[in-house]
């Protein structure tokens, strides 16, 4: 009887354990969907300031 006690209390132990790094988990995907979105907008408003800094220096006739 102790041992089966012991053995559903160590189950326990462990689902709470699982339950917490899969929420850990979760959050750490979420931060990272977060960076690689931030990333993609910062290559896109450089690569549309490239582009205007280019269409600019063409009208002035620098190339």
């Amino acid at each position: 009887m102790r041992r089966e006690l012991k053995c559903m209390e160590l189950r326990s132990q462990n689902q709470r354990t699982i339950e917490a790094l899969g929420e850990e988990l979760s959050r750490a995907q979420a931060d990272l969907r977060f960076a690689w979105r931030l990333a993609f907008t910062g290559l896109a408003i450089a690569a549309v300031a490239t582009g205007a800094m280019v269409a600019i220096a063409q009208a002035a006739g620098m190339f």
